[in-house]
């Protein structure tokens, strides 16, 4: 599946992002929050997150209720401005410059939870944006799945590369 023809979401640029968010309706709501004066409402798109994990697309195309038009999604364990940074990361692949390790672990257990929502769109960022986003995350996971995200990170973006410039 992907968005437009050509395409699939992480390689449309910002222009064209803008211009299917505002010609395509919202599909999902996302209930999050710990607290109940926190609980906050969030519209997504399926297409958008289905396309961006594989944890997304089974949810979202599969015998779930998840797959029903216009589903609520309820996350009782993650503040909204955690799970809005997730949304930023998925939707711009912008992160936040300021964050605390209690975000960051929330932020962590997203990561979790959707499996390989980073991995799918961290080997996409430049160079300095994939250190800054692996030095964060260096204090909620283990220096085994920080390596083994470097590894594929110069093999996508480097030796995948020159591979196919020296055929």
């Amino acid at each position: 599946m992907s968005i437009n023809k050509d395409k699939n979401w992480s390689e449309l640029s910002n222009v064209e992002r803008y211009m299917f968010l505002e010609n395509t309706p919202t599909d999902c709501t996302f209930i999050v929050g710990i607290a109940k004066d926190e609980i906050k409402r969030i519209q997504c798109h399926k297409k958008v997150l289905a396309e961006c994990s594989e944890v997304f697309n089974s949810m979202f195309n599969g015998n779930y209720l998840e797959s029903e038009e216009n589903c609520e999604i309820r996350l009782n364990d993650v503040q909204p401005y955690v799970f809005e940074y997730f949304l930023n990361f998925v939707y711009w692949d912008d992160l936040p410059y300021e964050s605390s390790v209690i975000e960051l672990i929330q932020l962590d257990y997203l990561v979790r939870w959707m499996k390989d929502i980073l991995p799918s769109s961290i080997y996409n960022l430049n160079l300095s944006s994939f250190v800054v986003v692996t030095k964060r995350l260096s204090e909620v996971l283990d220096k085994l799945k920080l390596f083994e995200m470097f590894e594929k990170y110069v093999l996508i973006n480097f030796m995948q590369k020159k591979k196919i410039l020296k055929m």
